[in-house]
């Protein structure tokens, strides 16, 4: 049902006292990442004849970036004996605590001097406000008790998602611009990329009483040819056709590939190291209209033929000869829980349309309106690997289990079906405003086989609101930026039946400054 429903069917308990502190748990993170980035671009111009000349460009850039995550984790119950030692510490400590059952109560939790107010927008209830000082002030007792179960170290959650390592990025570049006569540019050029991971991280077996296991580097390099080539030709003085052909490439995220894996009771998830980045062939057909009453119109087709698209797989193993880093030689089957590139290749067809101009010859007042208005449809189809797991039941009271591959098509994921931006604005001197409003629908969010469990972003508009003025000493500008003036909320819906399976309000948010141009 609708969780708005579910929730107006919850009563609030008038008698909390059977309620008791279960569990204590604490978790902290911490990110590093540093980049440094250089890069040379050099150009020259060349008069072959007099119809034709070039402009020369080549160039590269080199990144290194280094990243590190480290993960700690500790937690306990209060519900079995070991948790004993913990409650009877928090008693010392904080005499006159209320108790049920043996546990710590809850009631001692509920703060009253705060209200949560309406929590998303008040379709849904937020009971019980917690008294958060409390909980801190109870955690060092909890830690400075020896207890077995009621609170130390998770060993495991602790290590098994930290990793460290670098990205090197390196490119190099060459193109041509020949200017045929005036009305033919065309411009060939190639880029070569290359991209080197490292990246340490652990791998375990879950054993009874731990884990087995250490940390582990992989190294992998990525190098792609990606050239590309652009055709305009003007055959009017407002006219503009456009053709382009290039190659994209779109790397998986770095968290995907760190060489990480957790081997347990009937499960992996197994960190993908070998990855491939998407690679994209690109063509575009632009026709352009431009004058000075109708100011810039233009019409694009697209199509993007994508190769080894990263997503989630979840699939059923016995063989495991496909990732040899894991333990070979069984005939156990597992859950398998990686991310894979997509075998099947996707095609992706679209079209935009885009208009912008100024109104200049109205009437004074109304000559500084100025219009930006920017559609988008975009036409998916993808193909995604499936795998089937069968149980068959045997006379002798034995059991088979069948893994059959198979596939199925939807639609390609992160992608919308439209895009709206418009911009409506007004400049007079040195005062220029803009009310402008994005709006998409359908963004694919998660592929499934099943319609009941795939999800897509619901429709969402928003308005936002930017405000500049120059002022006459030092170049100073003073500006005001309002982003989602509406307070628009950002779900993601159930494909089948359309209820809410995330929802997020971020409300509105206000920037006011002053800038200085040296």
């Amino acid at each position: 049902m609708n969780p708005q429903t579910l929730d107006s069917y919850i009563v609030e308990s008038t008698n909390l006292g059977g309620a008791g502190l279960l569990d204590i748990s604490t978790s902290s993170k911490l990110s590093r990442e540093r980049t440094l980035t250089g890069s040379l671009d050099l150009r020259t111009d060349v008069n072959i004849t007099g119809d034709l000349s070039a402009r020369i460009k080549f160039g590269g850039v080199f990144q290194h970036r280094t990243r590190s995550y480290d993960y700690n984790t500790s937690s306990g119950s209060q519900g079995y004996s070991g948790g004993g030692a913990v409650v009877t510490a928090i008693q010392r400590a904080f005499p006159g605590l209320a108790m049920s059952g043996g546990r710590i109560g809850f009631t001692n939790f509920i703060y009253n001097g705060y209200k949560y107010g309406e929590f998303l927008n008040g379709d849904y209830r937020l009971p019980y406000p917690i008294n958060i000082n409390l909980m801190w002030d109870m955690l060092p007792v909890a830690k400075a008790t020896p207890s077995l179960e009621g609170y130390q170290v998770n060993k495991l959650g602790s290590a098994i998602n930290d990793y460290s390592g670098y990205e090197d990025k390196s490119a190099g570049y060459a193109m041509v611009a020949l200017n045929i006569g005036s009305q033919i540019t065309v411009t060939p050029g190639v880029r070569y990329q290359n991209l080197t991971t490292s990246y340490e991280a652990m791998r375990g077996l879950l054993v009874p009483g731990g884990i087995q296991g250490g940390d582990t580097t992989i190294s992998h390099s990525h190098g792609f040819w990606l050239p590309m080539v652009h055709l305009r030709y003007t055959p009017l003085e407002w006219l503009q056709v456009h053709f382009a052909y290039t190659n994209t490439l779109n790397y998986p995220d770095y968290s995907a590939i760190t060489p990480r894996y957790l081997i347990g009771q009937g499960f992996i998830d197994y960190n993908n190291h070998n990855l491939k980045p998407a690679t994209s062939e690109n063509f575009d057909l632009v026709v352009s209209v431009h004058s000075n009453e109708v100011g810039l119109l233009s019409v694009d087709g697209f199509k993007k033929r994508i190769k080894d698209l990263v997503f989630y797989s979840h699939t059923y193993l016995s063989d495991l000869s496909k990732y040899p880093d894991l333990p070979q030689g069984g005939t156990q089957l597992f859950e398998f829980n990686t991310y894979i590139n997509n075998p099947i290749p996707i095609d992706l067809y679209g079209l935009e349309a885009e208009w912008q101009t100024n109104f200049w010859y109205l009437p004074e007042l109304f000559s500084g309106l100025v219009f930006n208005i920017n559609y988008t449809h975009i036409f998916s189809e993808a193909s995604y690997p499936k795998t089937v797991l069968t149980t068959q039941y045997n006379e002798d009271g034995t059991y088979t289990q069948v893994i059959a591959d198979t596939s199925y098509t939807t639609r390609l994921l992160n992608q919308p079906n439209d895009i709206l931006n418009i911009a409506l604005g007004y400049d007079y001197r040195g005062f220029s405003m803009r009310v402008s409003m994005l709006y998409q629908d359908n963004i694919f969010k998660h592929p499934d086989f099943w319609m009941q469990q795939r999800v897509n972003s619901a429709k969402f508009t928003r308005w936002d609101i930017s405000v500049k003025q120059e002022l006459p000493w030092f170049n100073l500008q003073v500006y005001l930026n309002l982003l989602n003036v509406s307070g628009e909320n950002d779900v993601d819906v159930n494909q089948k039946n359309g209820y809410p399976a995330s929802e997020q309000r971020y409300g509105m948010s206000a920037d006011l400054g002053v800038r200085v141009r040296l």
